[in-house]
């Protein structure tokens, strides 16, 4: 049992790894810098090169510690040692075994799935407090050493996530299964269907190797044969833009209503830039490493006047990333000072709002049933966005789903999708019948839907998340897809946000062929090494259809030259400009299903097109050579990512590299699936270890992505 003990260990400390890796390159990067305390080096450099962000919206929790398990030495044992003691658990011939008073539970261990069955089953049959007190502990074991304020981060965020988790989970009507739990939350997927094989990326191109390339004589010809096509469709389509409809975007803004200019952008935590870290480099227009300021929500807005939009939408999150230390009046406030920031700026304009899961307190966490802030919140919301929207409060859901028509022929049907979102765990109940909430928002749905369709109207369909990450319910998604497949008449444009990332995804019908596009719009925030973006749609003044979007972006980079030169003079503008017009930079025809699906193959022979999509992911944030690596499994999980709206198919369309491959850095890299990612194969005990616990994997799912990005921004930085 000792050696048992032992090896049990040395694999958790494995999957300790995902979180302290982290903090380790976060800390050693600060080092570099003079801030900070120096942390272990090597591998988490490595680690660095091969990861994006996209990985984490790509993979499930524990598919992302598999992921890392296979490749680092085994760490903090005692930690681990001391954890596996507190609750009760341990492993036995490649089962979990767990040990509650005088009952036993194991689990035989093959996939992700029964890893999270058992976890689930500990929350539900132990002692909550000496979990949470355990998980808590172990946070700041692991974390303390590599100089991160952990008084500050591992309670704050555990105590407010974890026992939303343990109510749903010990709900006694309806009661949830552990295994219910999992299957709702993507940790345990069904088997496909059926196969897609226009959606795959051998079969999307035309039907050679992904590894085979353009020869290039073949590239010179592709070449001129795209520039003679731009010369004679630019004039074109300026015409057609001239005279369409303007609709502007702004999404995932994360303001800090407390930005201070010259504040430290190295506080131990993954965002800073507040005057109680001390003097620093953050900037008075933004950080890679911190929350936006409201000057730069102001910088922009002043030039979405100069597009004299027809329509301005705004696709949720709203709040800062700091999800360890918010509070109901801190979550509510920022809503409110946008919102005025908004009707300032924007005099005499209508702004039409979208609910994101950051807005909710806590974060991510929607329920109108069960949580005594969600109420308060949409009646508030509805009072704050009802002048500046020009809607009625009694106009808008429950859900804060709206339908408005914005023009003869022209309507908006905005949706909550924190009801389809893995991360907001009431969800659960609501699917077994505790609150009709989500019922109700479909209703609204297929209603506004159809009554368009009646009185011969278009559509533009918005919510906040994009279907088809590991954080979108599977059931839900495909719900939505056949709804939208259902009136791809009516339906002309369906933007989104929450990403951050400059993508979109396809859907298909029963014939495997394109019907329907989903825009993701880049994010405002700048946090994760990413240029703030907005995006300018142009709809057909007669038909409603998309002739083209506009990409505008701020270019932070030169601030990084700045500092990098030691605060010396350089040449540099700091303006709001087009980055790219989707047509002419990708060569479309017009904007249809089919000219994206086609862009997609193009990916397939024509790696600078696909470096160019890549680059853009981040609003071309990073020029360093790493950024633009890209593996034959990277790009297949690229373009697997765009062409599959529900995350089992996506996974399914994923190759299974050997060895196991990593997705390059950069915008839009892409990751591999939860269930059908790289990893530790067949080994029970390495599926186990890997995962430790859901309340874990809380402090994954809302910390680590941005550490990620924070991390990489600043090594690219420092280059």
């Amino acid at each position: 049992m000792v050696g048992m003990r032992r090896q049990w260990t040395v694999a958790l400390g494995r999957m300790l790894w995902l979180l302290s890796v982290t903090l380790a390159s976060f800390s050693a990067s600060s080092a570099q810098r003079g801030v900070g305390s120096k942390a272990r080096g090597g591998g988490a450099d490595d680690l660095w090169s091969h990861l994006s962000p996209a990985v984490f919206r790509q993979r499930t929790l524990i598919g992302i510690a598999r992921l890392i398990a296979d490749e680092y030495p085994d760490v903090f044992w005692p930690a681990a040692g001391e954890f596996m003691e507190a609750v009760g658990m341990e492993t036995v011939d490649d089962r979990i075994v767990i040990t509650i008073g005088n009952e036993t539970i194991d689990f035989p261990v093959t996939s992700e799935c029964p890893v999270c069955k058992a976890f689930a089953t500990l929350i539900k049959v132990g002692n909550y407090t000496v979990l949470e007190t355990a998980v808590i502990d172990l946070c700041v074991k692991i974390f303390k050493p590599l100089g991160v304020r952990v008084d500050t981060l591992c309670p704050g965020t555990i105590k407010l996530q974890g026992p939303h988790i343990a109510a749903v989970l010990n709900n006694p009507n309806p009661r949830v299964t552990a295994e219910e739990f999992c299957e709702y939350i993507n940790a345990c997927l069904a088997p496909p269907a059926k196969s897609h094989p226009n959606r795959r990326p051998t079969e999307v191109g035309d039907g050679r190797s992904t590894r085979q390339r353009l020869s290039r004589r073949q590239s010179r010809q592709t070449e001129r044969e795209e520039q003679r096509r731009k010369e004679g469709s630019v004039e074109d389509e300026t015409r057609q833009k001239q005279a369409a409809i303007r609709v502007v975007q702004l999404t995932d803004i994360h303001v800090e209503r407390n930005y201070a200019a010259g504040s430290s952008t190295e506080c131990g935590l993954p965002v800073c830039c507040l005057s109680k870290w001390g003097p620093g480099d953050a900037w008075h227009l933004g950080d890679f490493h911190c929350n936006i300021p409201k000057l730069t929500i102001e910088f922009f807005l002043e030039r979405v006047k100069t597009f004299s939009p027809d329509v301005v939408l705004f696709s949720g999150d709203v709040p800062p990333h700091t999800v360890w230390e918010e509070t109901e009046d801190s979550q509510m406030a920022c809503t409110e000072m946008l919102v005025e920031t908004l009707a300032r700026n924007l005099s005499g304009y209508t702004v039409y709002p979208i609910i994101g899961n950051h807005e909710m307190y806590p974060t991510n966490l929607f329920s109108l049933n069960d949580l005594t802030y969600t109420r308060g919140f949409v009646d508030r919301w509805k009072t704050l966005w009802g002048p500046l929207a020009n809607i009625s409060a009694n106009d808008v859901e429950d859900s804060g789903s709206y339908s408005v028509l914005l023009r003869p022929g022209l309507r908006l049907v905005t949706f909550n999708s924190n009801y389809f979102y893995t991360l907001n765990w009431y969800n659960v109940l609501n699917d077994k019948g505790r609150s009709p909430e989500t019922q109700d928002m479909r209703r609204f749905l297929e209603k506004s839907l159809k009554d368009a369709k009646t009185n011969g109207e278009k559509v533009i369909l918005v919510g906040h998340h994009p279907p088809g990450g590991s954080d979108y319910l599977v059931k839900e998604s495909r719900w939505l897809v056949q709804l939208v497949l259902n009136y791809s008449d009516v339906i002309v444009l369906m933007p989104s946000g929450h990403t951050h990332i400059d993508e979109f995804r396809l859907m298909f019908d029963d014939a495997d062929q394109p019907q329907a596009v989903v825009y993701v719009a880049p994010s405002i925030s700048a946090g994760g090494k990413k240029n703030p973006s907005m995006r300018v749609y142009h709809l057909d003044a007669t038909t409603f259809k998309v002739i083209d979007y506009d990409h505008y972006f701020l270019d932070l980079r030169p601030v990084l030259e700045y500092y990098s030169s030691g605060g010396k003079a350089i040449d540099w503008k700091m303006m709001i400009t087009l980055l790219y017009s989707a047509r002419s930079e990708y060569n479309l025809p017009d904007l249809s299903p089919k000219s994206w699906h086609e862009l997609l193959k193009r990916f397939d022979t024509d790696p600078a097109l696909l470096a160019k999509h890549r680059a853009h992911g981040s609003a071309d944030s990073s020029s360093s050579p790493a950024a633009q690596r890209c593996s034959d499994y990277c790009k297949d999980s690229h373009v697997c990512r765009m062409a599959n709206a529900n995350y089992d198919d996506y996974v399914n369309c994923l190759p299974e590299p050997t060895p196991p491959e990593r997705p390059g850095n950069g915008g839009g890299g892409g990751g591999g699936g939860g269930t059908g990612g790289s990893g530790s194969g067949g080994s029970g005990l390495a599926q186990v270890v890997v995962s430790t616990s859901y309340l874990c994997s809380i402090v994954v799912a809302l910390l680590v992505p941005r550490l990620m990005v924070l991390v990489q921004s600043k090594r690219d930085f420092a280059k």
